[in-house]
């Protein structure tokens, strides 16, 4: 058994001391290139975010309640739960994370929603996905995806709008 130890040794030991292939020559003092992140033309979802805003501004109830969760793969925290009345929020709670700490932009009006998904769709996210409600308008999902074939990177914010009182 030691001899095949010692056996075993030798040949790695041999094998580490051979030479390594030579590097061509073409590709020595080459800088190494980047992959570059290039989101797509966002132009079509900015035009959509203003159309549907106008038309929020046109629909909108005198009094909502306004609950937005946020998904992902970190602490999606507790959802925000906000009561409207006209543009003043009257009462307002979650928006944290389990220990306390914010979830991220304050999503507490629908005008706060469209800020957000106009804020991702200008950034350089590599995906920005934006979903309507038939009857307001308003975002009712906004997806954002930060890096392609980076995992676990992610957010979505999911909106929901009960309408308490309407003119």
């Amino acid at each position: 058994m030691r001899g095949v130890t010692v056996a075993s040794c030798l040949l790695l030991a041999a094998s580490c001391s051979q030479p390594s292939p030579p590097i061509p020559p073409d590709s020595r003092n080459r800088p190494i290139e980047a992959a570059r992140h290039t989101p797509s033309d966002r132009t079509t979802l900015l035009n959509e975010l203003e159309r549907q805003f106008e038309r929020w501004l046109d629909a909108r109830p005198s009094s909502y309640q306004l609950t937005v969760s946020r998904l992902c793969l970190c602490d999606p925290g507790v959802p925000w739960i906000s009561k409207v009345e006209g543009l003043v929020v009257r009462h307002s709670s979650g928006g944290h994370q389990g220990d306390g700490r914010s979830t991220g932009p304050a999503l507490r009006t629908v005008t706060q929603l469209f800020t957000e998904a106009e804020r991702a769709a200008r950034s350089d996210a590599d995906e920005v996905e934006v979903a309507f409600d038939a009857r307001f308008g308003y975002p009712t999902r906004i997806h954002i995806d930060p890096w392609r074939n980076s995992a676990d990177d992610e957010t979505e914010y999911i909106a929901t709008l009960e309408v308490l009182t309407i003119d």
